[in-house]
């Protein structure tokens, strides 16, 4: 356990940098972030060394799981005592996903394809961008690969890992679609490893009273097509041969009838 001059030292530091202060108890993100942070914190420690301590400096996290500061001067396994004890309570209380950011991710689910692992992942980066201290103690973990994260997601979020690896890869929708990002190796030490897209935080965490107003605040309609058959003069014989396979295919009712178009841009 650190004593003396050193933790007086850092404790004094930890207080004068502030904090973003206990959120509303009301807020409905709240239980699940709690869930979230505790879980991380749980990891942290058991995975920590005897003379480590993970959660140092890590006071905005505690205030927002209803542990005291002082929980970061207890030796190891009295802090993970009193993380485990906090985390049985948050977890009885069964925290409700009944809120905006779940209602949005299941639309976006819908209209994206996305999997409950993927959801789940967005959800996470989305809260923990909006408060940054629910990702505080996943952060001190520094990933090498895509499937140190995903393992470590995997704890926090109750996946399985097989199915976190998948949300996370490159062709996946999440990163395909530039939902979400892995943040590099040099972040800041309390920096999410995940990042979601621009302004897609506040989009997700805001009431919306259907899918087209969700999309809408990072989408628009494309304009109706004005181009005929007659703008395509150099193609007519392959377009009308074209038009009649797909009516002859329309009336026999045919599944899965495909067109392969090659070329160079502007085929």
């Amino acid at each position: 356990m650190a004593t003396g001059v050193g933790m007086a030292a850092r404790m004094r530091m930890m207080r004068a940098r502030g904090t973003r202060g206990r959120p509303d108890a009301s807020a409905p993100w709240l239980g699940i972030a709690q869930l979230w942070t505790i879980r991380a914190m749980a990891r942290q420690l058991m995975s920590a060394t005897e003379m480590s301590h993970p959660l140092m400096g890590m006071e905005e996290a505690l205030q927002l799981v209803g542990l005291p500061e002082s929980t970061v001067i207890k030796d190891r396994r009295t802090a993970l005592r009193l993380v485990r004890r906090r985390l049985a309570a948050i977890e009885r209380q069964k925290p409700s996903l009944d809120f905006a950011l779940f209602h949005n991710l299941e639309r976006l689910g819908r209209m994206i394809g996305l999997g409950a692992a993927e959801k789940q992942i967005l959800a996470f980066a989305t809260l923990s961008q909006a408060r940054p201290e629910i990702a505080a103690p996943l952060a001190a973990f520094k990933s090498g690969t895509t499937t140190d994260l995903a393992r470590a997601l995997t704890g926090v979020l109750q996946l399985e890992e097989a199915d976190a690896v998948r949300a996370l890869q490159r062709n996946g929708a999440l990163v395909a679609t530039g939902l979400v990002r892995q943040t590099d190796e040099e972040r800041p030490w309390q920096q999410s490893p995940l990042q979601v897209m621009q302004g897609l935080d506040r989009i997700l965490m805001d009431e919306h009273s259907d899918d087209a107003s969700l999309v809408a605040q990072f989408a628009r309609r494309a304009p109706q097509p004005a181009l005929t058959a007659d703008d395509f003069p150099h193609v007519r014989e392959q377009l009308e041969l074209l038009c009649t396979v797909l009516r002859n295919a329309r009336k026999s009712g045919d599944a899965g009838f495909n067109v392969l178009i090659y070329g160079a841009p502007g085929t």
